[in-house]
């Protein structure tokens, strides 16, 4: 199938402060947010697909049913028992923007859309991926991605 929008990218569990002991869960990163925006904006079921790698935890499936939920074709996210999802927390009451950490090594993390040899890139009209995204991906995995 021929997606009208293919996002590449690493995708991260986002906890938030709501009140003094209460916490939501959600899930950002910049090519992610990008396909949730353009998923509720085209409203057509298969137009928008990610392709990452997560994890087989289950916060991992928690992160792909979420994105079935907003339409978004997840056919293309692969689950790698070695993998896990990054964390960060937000806090917004002690700062006007927000105060993030993370946890873990993006690389060692994440990585999530690194290209392995065999991988097939799916066919889109178009294909948005960042440069963090090409940022954390070794100069091999990058020379993969661009190959295919």
């Amino acid at each position: 199938m021929k997606h009208g929008l293919l996002a590449i990218g690493e995708v991260m569990a986002e906890i938030r402060t709501e009140g003094d002991e209460e916490f939501a869960l959600g899930f950002a990163g910049d090519s992610y947010n990008t396909a949730v925006y353009a998923a509720r904006e085209i409203r057509v079921p298969g137009a928008v697909a990610y392709l990452t790698r997560v994890g087989s935890e289950p916060l991992s499936a928690v992160f792909v049913k979420q994105a079935a939920d907003e339409g978004i074709d997840v056919s293309h996210v692969a689950v790698d028992p070695d993998r896990h999802i990054g964390i960060y927390s937000v806090s917004t009451e002690r700062m006007a923007n927000g105060a993030f950490t993370t946890g873990g090594q993006s690389r060692r993390r994440g990585g999530c859309s690194r290209p392995r040899d065999g991988d097939v890139m799916p066919d889109a009209d178009i294909i948005y991926l960042s440069g963090i995204t090409l940022a954390i991906l070794t100069s091999a995995a990058r020379r993969r991605l661009v190959r295919s």
